[in-house]
């Protein structure tokens, strides 16, 4: 009863103020008065990020010495098509927009207008940059006409890459996406590789394998079609890593049961269509989409099959997190890869929260390596 009577007591006298504000409220519009409205909060204004600017001559010139122009090594070739499409916007209006060159005379942003000028035989204004390197050629053609991974890998080859040499030719060998090419020679997920191929820091991890799983892949393409190969090549890289699996037997069942290929979105998908193709008309069944891993390490303090997880050194649970983050990411759903990886599902949560810093930073020097 003592509570009840206090909140009573509270209620009544907030009840009084608010009365009471009203009142003066009243007697300031009587008077011609506005009541004080509420000051609001100031707002601290963003300072903007101030970037380093690319020092560029004001002076603006112009010649009809096309020859004078060089190409920077290791940029992007011109493109007939959007030479094509420069030309048709120059002819509707030449706003004149000068190229930028260095020092070399070597063209940092501006060869698709050369070239449309060129053939058009008009002047070429032009202006001078300093400092500019290959760098500041792809950055300022990124807010323009983005590069492509061709692009890129172009100008890394022009460079003496000879990793990207490599990846060029494995694609035209074998008529492959780049995606899938790029999982094949580097031996990881497109998530961890996508900035690493960019900054020019893709490597070929093992040429022969990528070339023998290339060639099963190649035998197999007239059952999968065009339909985002990309994603049956991720579920069968798992299948060809299980227990059990021989890519011999698949390519028998296959060719026995071509109407049970269908195009499936995902990688869990594809890898229940793999099974029960490997299956077929098999007395003895053989796991593909939950089954063990053939070259599943066995940790220190762990026994292969049931784990010992307090045996786990701290840089284990990290680095175990890690890859089941990388499959995730990947696509795979969290209780397949956990599955995958031989780890519950709620370990894998506990062990994010805890680690979750220390998986990142793992994550991170892997995508750099």
């Amino acid at each position: 009863m003592e509570a009840t009577g206090k909140a009573r007591t509270v209620k009544q006298f907030i009840d009084r103020g608010r009365k009471a504000q009203s009142e003066v409220n009243k007697i300031m519009a009587k008077n011609g008065d506005k009541p004080a409205a509420k000051k609001p909060a100031e707002k601290t204004a963003k300072v903007p990020k101030v970037f380093a600017p690319v020092e560029v001559d004001s002076i603006i010139r112009t010649t009809y010495e096309y020859s004078k122009f060089k190409r920077m090594p290791g940029n992007r070739p011109i493109k007939p098509h959007h030479v094509e499409e420069v030309k048709k916007k120059i002819m509707e209006k030449d706003l004149r927009t000068p190229i930028v060159i260095n020092s070399q005379w070597q063209v940092i942003d501006g060869q698709h207008s050369l070239e449309a000028r060129e053939q058009l035989g008009l002047d070429v204004p032009y202006r001078f940059g300093s400092k500019l390197d290959l760098h500041d050629v792809q950055t300022l053609n990124s807010t323009s006409l983005p590069w492509t991974n061709d692009d890129y890998a172009h100008s890394y080859i022009e460079q003496g890459n000879t990793h990207y040499k490599t990846y060029r030719a494995f694609r035209n060998k074998y008529g492959l996406q780049h995606e899938a090419a790029m999982m094949l020679l580097s031996g990881r997920d497109m998530t961890a590789m996508r900035k690493v191929f960019r900054s020019g820091q893709f490597r070929v991890a093992n040429l022969a394998d990528a070339e023998h799983k290339a060639g099963m892949f190649a035998e197999l393409q007239e059952f999968i079609g065009q339909h985002r190969p990309d994603v049956f090549l991720k579920a069968f890289l798992i299948a060809l890593n299980r227990v059990g699996f021989t890519f011999e037997r698949f390519l028998e069942r296959a060719k026995e049961n071509r109407r049970m290929f269908q195009y499936w979105p995902t990688i869990d998908e594809n890898l229940l269509m793999i099974e029960e193709v490997f299956n077929s008309g098999a007395g003895k069944k053989v796991a593909i989409r939950y089954g063990e891993r053939a070259d599943k390490p066995v940790r220190s303090g762990a026994k292969k099959k049931t784990a010992d997880l307090r045996g786990w050194s701290k840089e284990d649970k990290i680095e175990k997190t890690a890859d089941i983050e990388q499959l995730v990411d990947g696509g795979l759903p969290v209780v397949q890869a956990c599955e995958r990886e031989g780890l519950a599902q709620a370990t894998f949560y506990a062990w994010r929260v805890k680690f979750g810093k220390d998986v990142k930073a793992l994550l991170k020097k892997r995508a750099a390596a």
